[in-house]
């Protein structure tokens, strides 16, 4: 008699478990429901006309005759009534951000396809060809700015990051990377080299003359791998944003 009350109490508290659990699964399912009718009803429009800017002329053209009629009609209404907006607007960006944040092409995933770990050689573009990289795709080379390495980056390292990335690196090609460095990075450098060790690195340089700017960032990317290796490694501290330029 008292195992089949035991019985009885067991399955009273596991149904009330489960009521609960039932409970909260309705009231999330009404949120996702409330959720997507308010999207539907004030928000895809804009998404819309915010990817339609990002496309270019001709692409928009042929997106915008697979509309319904009464949809290409709003678009298009509110297409004339933003039309100082651009491909670089941030919500034209944060929008086409969020489309490929949900197909999984977007941050440093981005800049590694086109860069393939050869971050140091986005410095090598000149002025007007970063700018037409942003004329022709402004949320790829947005990515490809922001994830892209230099050298520089050693000023985020501290003091024993510097010395065990040193340990890992060829005099000939340091010596040939310092040669295009800002001062506070070669001072870093120094600093954290025995003075004996620093002075040596100091003639290498003097000794070997100018160097071909290709060299120079040849060795810097060598640098910078070694960096990325280590810092994947969990054997150095790298103090570096990790969000999107594009808040994605």
């Amino acid at each position: 008699m008292a195992a089949n009350k035991e019985i009885e109490e067991d399955q009273e508290s596991l149904n009330k478990i489960k009521a609960e659990i039932f409970k909260r699964f309705d009231s999330a399912n009404e949120k996702v429901m409330d959720i997507i009718q308010d999207y539907l009803q004030t928000g895809y429009l804009e998404t819309f006309c915010n990817l339609l800017y990002f496309l270019p002329e001709d692409r928009r053209a042929s997106v915008m005759e697979s509309f319904p009629p009464e949809i290409k009609s709003e678009v298009q209404s509110r297409l004339q009534k933003n039309p100082e907006k651009s491909r670089e607007n941030t919500e034209v960006l944060s929008s086409v951000g969020k489309i490929m944040r949900k197909a999984d092409f977007y941050g440093e995933k981005v800049s590694d396809e086109i860069l393939e770990g050869q971050n140091a050689f986005f410095a090598l573009l000149s002025e007007k060809e970063t700018a037409d990289l942003y004329s022709k795709n402004p949320y790829l080379a947005a990515n490809i700015d922001f994830y892209s390495i230099s050298i520089e980056v050693i000023m985020y390292l501290d003091d024993r990051s510097v010395q065990i990335l040193l340990r890992e690196v060829d005099s000939t090609v340091l010596a040939k990377a310092l040669k295009d460095c800002s001062v506070d990075v070669k001072t870093k450098i120094f600093n954290n080299m025995s003075k004996r060790a620093a002075t040596l690195l100091q003639e290498d340089m003097e000794f070997m003359g100018p160097v071909d700017r290709l060299e120079v960032v040849n060795a810097q990317d060598t640098i910078i791998r070694k960096l990325i290796k280590l810092k994947n490694k969990g054997e150095i501290i790298l103090a570096n944003l990790s969000l999107s330029p594009l808040s994605m």
